[in-house]
């Protein structure tokens, strides 16, 4: 696999799952966030496909905006810590 896109795959995962640890929210309530906007899943399919981290673009924006995340940095992978918060 491409390094960039490995970087970007494991980034994404970090970003959604530290956000939704930032919200305070369950599972269960972002599931429920996320069916307001349309996006219909059970409870465990949502915590499998979020830990999974293997996920379309489109789907982590849907998850990122149910959450109310406004903006994300895009890192360049040569320069950047895998970590969301780092502000490098």
């Amino acid at each position: 696999m491409n390094g960039d896109r490995k970087f970007f795959e494991e980034y994404a995962k970090e970003l959604v799952k530290k956000k939704r640890e930032a919200s305070g929210l369950f599972y269960d309530e972002l599931n429920d966030l996320l069916k307001a906007g349309d996006v219909v899943m059970n409870d465990q399919s949502l915590i499998n496909k979020l830990n999974r981290g293997k996920y379309t673009f489109a789907f982590a924006l849907q998850v990122l905006h149910a959450m109310g995340v406004k903006s994300i940095k895009i890192p360049d992978p040569k320069q950047a810590a895998l970590d969301p918060d780092d502000e490098r």
